[in-house]
């Protein structure tokens, strides 16, 4: 009995020993749709930095349904996920989930796109209105330089339920309403990010209006829209050759990168993609480890490529690595 007692005692001992495997986290990641290069971009670059700290992501796509969003999140809930990663569809519709997760004791954090009245425990975001006023301010700027003024512009505008979208009208708006003269918006065209509606506006605005110069998009995704208006309309040039119509964008993927290279695109403002998907999940793996994050929103600057700094700048903007 007592040689018995001795090698279970010894057992114990060598099992205090044993050092403990390392904790893997679980975090919830809640995305929008991958419809983009940028939401590729993004979801790679938190799937990496999940890797290197030990982080298990438990994931939903909702496919850009609001609701069925909401529904996902109260899964993730369900599921034991104590922090949760959101890139909301609608900036409204989300307030209900991040106040469930917040009843149900789970920390929230907004990936690129902010709810303002939503109250998330974080939010990492571009500043999208200076972006794009930046960016603005560049094109007004050169163009004065050139002598140039763009009297028919065309004015993209994003799903209005997208926080980010709404800042970039406002910040494209107020660099045009600061210097008048330089940037004439003729029309307007809402494309609900839906690559078949902006087509859909653009045909519309080139047929009424056949004078069109300058093209703003406030996301790359919407330039196979904008190449097949143009092509139809016979206005798919490069920049000095006759019939060519000025575009700035927004993003930095490789469609918009793409075209500056060859020679389309005259300005890109640019997200961190990969920057903001690795601050989400470095921010979620202080949230489980109780460390207080000091600032609720993490504020991505950005970069603005034009074509002045586009040889000095382009390596910086993340969707450059896919420019053939």
């Amino acid at each position: 009995m007592k040689k018995l007692f001795s090698l279970l005692l010894a057992l114990a001992l060598v099992l205090t020993m044993v050092p403990a495997m390392a904790a893997t986290y679980k975090v919830g990641l809640s995305m929008d749709d991958l419809n983009t290069e940028f939401w590729m971009g993004n979801y790679k670059a938190m799937h990496e930095k999940a890797a290197e700290l030990d982080v298990e992501i438990v994931e939903v796509i909702a496919g850009g349904d609001a609701n069925k969003q909401n529904e996902q999140i109260a899964d993730l809930i369900a599921q034991g996920c104590k922090v949760i990663i959101i890139a909301a569809v609608d900036s409204a519709s989300i307030i209900s989930a991040i106040e469930e997760c917040a009843d149900a004791g789970v920390k929230t954090i907004m990936d690129n796109r902010s709810c303002p009245d939503g109250n998330p425990d974080a939010t990492v975001v571009a500043d999208n209105e200076q972006m794009a006023y930046d960016e603005m301010t560049w094109l007004i700027d050169y163009a004065q330089r050139q002598g140039i003024t763009f009297d028919n512009a065309v004015m993209l505008i994003g799903d209005l339920g997208d926080e980010n979208a709404v800042q970039r009208y406002n910040g494209f708006s107020k660099a045009i309403a600061e210097t008048p003269g330089v940037v004439n918006v003729c029309v307007e065209v809402p494309t609900e990010w839906d690559q078949q509606v902006a087509l859909a506006g653009l045909q519309n605005a080139l047929q009424s209006n056949p004078d069109i110069d300058l093209i703003i998009t406030p996301s790359d995704f919407l330039w196979t829209p904008i190449q097949s208006a143009l092509e139809q309309a016979g206005k798919w040039a490069k920049i000095g050759e006759e019939n060519h119509v000025a575009v700035i964008s927004f993003d930095g993927d490789v469609n918009g990168m793409q075209m500056m290279k060859d020679g389309y695109n005259w300005a890109n403002a640019a997200q961190g993609a990969i920057e903001e998907g690795y601050m989400c999940i470095e921010i979620a793996v202080d949230f489980l480890n109780g460390v207080e994050v000091a600032e609720s929103e993490m504020i991505d600057p950005g970069i603005v490529c034009n074509l002045e700094n586009f040889e000095e700048v382009r390596e910086s903007v993340w969707g450059w690595a896919g420019v053939k």
